[in-house]
């Protein structure tokens, strides 16, 4: 788990930092949202929104339920925030919207890592 976990972090920083979007003096603005949709922004929630609540999650094992996933929800809205100023569309729904879709996988990565964590919790077999 710590290798899988390695490898993510280095690789979901290298697009976040390859592909940060940089919109002035650009002459493929079009090729930036393409990039930013597909490459940074699932990135960037993976890198803020998964690993900071997984290493939250894991660390801080005294405190109660309702104030871990009220500290997740907290991290996730600070995240989603952040990540409509990254694209570089006029409609705020329409950011709201992208922001969401690529907010899923980075919602999947949390879940898969706690799952995987707490697998001997719910009776599922570790590899």
């Amino acid at each position: 788990m710590k290798v899988l976990y390695t490898i993510s972090v280095l690789i979901c920083s290298l697009l976040v930092y390859k592909f940060w979007p940089k919109y002035e003096n650009n002459m493929f603005p079009l090729f930036t949202d393409i990039t930013t949709i597909l490459l940074f922004l699932p990135s960037f929630f993976i890198l803020f929104f998964s690993f900071p609540s997984f290493i939250l999650l894991t660390l801080s094992k005294q405190l109660k339920k309702a104030i871990k996933i009220s500290m997740v929800l907290l991290i996730y809205i600070m995240v989603f925030l952040f990540s409509l100023n990254a694209l570089d569309f006029y409609s705020i729904r329409l950011r709201g919207l992208i922001s969401f879709v690529t907010s899923l996988p980075g919602l999947l990565h949390f879940i898969l890592s706690i799952t995987y964590v707490h697998s001997k919790d719910i009776g599922l077999p570790k590899n």
